[in-house]
This record gives C-alpha cells, sequence and structure tokens, in this order.
C-alpha cells in the first residue's frame, strides 16, 4: 500500500480512526498496539511492540501481559485494516469459547481463510505464550495452535473481514462503502 497504512482515508475518516470507532462497539478500554512510541497521534494509550519481535505476535505478546495484569478474562485483537467488522463479533467469539473450556482463543474464519489479526484471546496463557516464543516462533497462527483454539465462521456476504493491503484492496472498499 506504501506504508502510513493508518492514515489513508477511507468514507472520509483515517483508517485508524474507523478501527477506533469499531472498537469502541466491542468495549471502552482500548488501546493501540504500535510498532515504536509516537507512531500513531492518539490520545489512547499506545503500547509499544515487545522487543526483538516483529509481526502481530510482537503487539498480541504485551497486550496479553496487560490485560492479565489488569484482571481481564480476554484480550480482542483488532487490525486496523478490516473496515467492515460486524457488530457481532466480540459475542460471537467470546461465546465460543464459553462453549469451548479447552479453547484458550478464538479465530475467525471466512472465505475459505482464517484470520487470526481478529480473533479472542484468554489472558490466561502468560505461561503457553512464554513456551511459544521460547521456540523462536512468531507466528499467531502458531500460537493459537500452541494455546488451542476454536474457529468460528462467517459465512456473511460481502465478507466482512474483507483486509486492506493493496491500494487496489483500498479502492475495492471505497466502492464497497459508497454502495
Amino acid at each position: 500500500m506504501g506504508g502510513a497504512k493508518p492514515q489513508r482515508e477511507l468514507g472520509g475518516m483515517r483508517l485508524i480512526d474507523r478501527a477506533l470507532v469499531q472498537a469502541r462497539r466491542y468495549g471502552d478500554e482500548i488501546e493501540i498496539a504500535v510498532r515504536a512510541e509516537g507512531q500513531i497521534k492518539t490520545d489512547l494509550p499506545c503500547v509499544a511492540d515487545a522487543n526483538g519481535m516483529q509481526g502481530p505476535l510482537a503487539g498480541l505478546s504485551p497486550g496479553l501481559v496487560r490485560a492479565a495484569d489488569a484482571g481481564k478474562q480476554y484480550l480482542l485483537l483488532l487490525p486496523i485494516d478490516m473496515p467492515f467488522l460486524p457488530k457481532d463479533l466480540f459475542d460471537r467469539l467470546s461465546r465460543a469459547l464459553s462453549e469451548n473450556p479447552e479453547a484458550n482463543v478464538a479465530l475467525v474464519e471466512s472465505d475459505g481463510r482464517v484470520h487470526p489479526v481478529c480473533s479472542l484471546w484468554r489472558t490466561d496463557i502468560r505461561e503457553i505464550l512464554s513456551d511459544y516464543i521460547s521456540t523462536g516462533r512468531r507466528s499467531l497462527i502458531g500460537l493459537a495452535e500452541h494455546a488451542g483454539f476454536v474457529s468460528v465462521f462467517w459465512d456473511d456476504l460481502p465478507d466482512p473481514f474483507f483486509n486492506l493491503n493493496t491500494r487496489e484492496d483500498l479502492e475495492a472498499a471505497r466502492l464497497r462503502f459508497d454502495s
């Protein structure tokens, strides 16, 4: 997409602002995972990626620790580049974890794909997280497999988990948003 994804505009709003509107649907305690301090200008707390890590696990790891330290049962991981998330996302993911007590993670699945960046994590997996990180692996899917997960299927059309990775994706989202 050429960088600065959070600042890209869709429907008159920056992607970061749109993601925050969506996040507020699911709860009022929101923190933003960033690669480095000062990356995003916001009044909300920002959590810098874990040292020595890259990718979504670098943000999830300190987020899980902070949520557990705050006594939270779950951490909902939401990406900045899925502008059409369903309103019942948290309800369906938390119900899946309640119905599957052996699972520590609820992952979204749609359009034949698993979306690990849109997921609900039990916060009491600190030991599992440390064990996984010590293997040197950094995949969210790998951590979910290691921790035990349940998939939650969405068959809505158009796909609410459409992901913006290219300029063409952003243009397609603009057309979808305007229709």
